[in-house]
């Protein structure tokens, strides 16, 4: 059977399924499927056509947990900014009372 299979090119196991399908009578030729019809072919062609733009369109909207993790980023990006902001305010108002002699009091 192996032999049968590798000259066939084609993998042993499918080689067992046909003929146990012929011996129980049930192995349909290659004919067996009903002919495709023109309205079939043309619903073929449109989704061929129509499947690029789909996947350009897929990729262009990014899934939910990548918009979540984006504006959570985008969330601590501005939290950061924020704080560092107020850093140099508050580092730039001390060089301004140092250079003034007035006194620095970091309590709040």
């Amino acid at each position: 059977m192996a032999a049968a299979a590798h000259s066939l090119r084609v993998v042993e196991q499918a080689l067992c399924n046909w003929v146990n399908a012929h011996r129980a009578g049930t192995l349909k030729g290659a004919g067996s499927k009903p002919p495709v019809t023109a309205e079939k072919m043309e619903i073929s062609r449109l989704r061929a056509e129509l499947a690029p733009m789909v996947r350009a369109t897929t990729k262009a909207i990014p899934p939910a947990s990548i918009l979540r993790t984006v504006f959570s980023a985008a969330a601590r990006r501005l939290a950061f900014c924020n704080i560092l902001r107020e850093f140099m305010h508050e580092h730039q108002e001390l060089q301004r009372r140092e250079l003034t002699g007035q006194e620095c009091n970091l309590a709040p």
